[in-house]
């Protein structure tokens, strides 16, 4: 089994970040120093803590866009939320462990969406491979946001 499956996506403080796969924290690779490590904590659906959202257990996220806010957005595929990833630079008070989170609440569904692609708007799609819709992500800072700077997810 793969703990980080897929591509990485390069983050706004120039690291590659790759996505949890069965693995319950995002994957670092510093390409200046080659430094690797491990942030944040996605919770396993058997899981009743407060962070991170319900998934089935291997092949939760499948490819990730890094978006004009810094964040990197990743596309699910069994996990039931898109992982949003801070990838802007550390400050002494914003801790590794605290920028990670899942936002949404989609269907249970095996392989929902493989990958996605960054419209010029700054929204970001996610292709079917086992759902019969299109994801769409929004985030606050979008040109075509009328959502009061929420992030929103939903199924075209």
């Amino acid at each position: 089994m793969s703990m980080w499956l897929g591509g990485g996506s390069l983050g706004a403080d120039g690291n590659v970040n790759r996505m949890p796969s069965t693995a319950s924290s995002v994957l670092r690779i510093n390409i200046e120093n080659d430094e690797v490590n491990t942030f944040g904590y996605v919770k396993s659906s058997s899981d009743n803590g407060e962070t991170g959202g319900g998934y089935l257990e291997k092949n939760k996220w499948q490819g990730g866009t890094l978006d004009k806010d810094g964040f990197i957005y990743t596309v699910p595929s069994n996990a039931r939320g898109v992982l949003r990833i801070d990838t802007r630079a550390a400050t002494r008070n914003h801790s590794l462990a605290l920028r990670v989170a899942c936002i949404g609440d989609l269907p249970e569904m095996k392989d929902k969406w493989q990958g996605g692609f960054l419209v010029r708007s700054g929204a970001i799609y996610g292709i079917p491979e086992n759902s019969n819709r299109i994801l769409e992500l929004i985030p606050p800072f979008c040109d075509d946001s009328e959502h009061g700077g929420e992030v929103v997810v939903w199924m075209l």
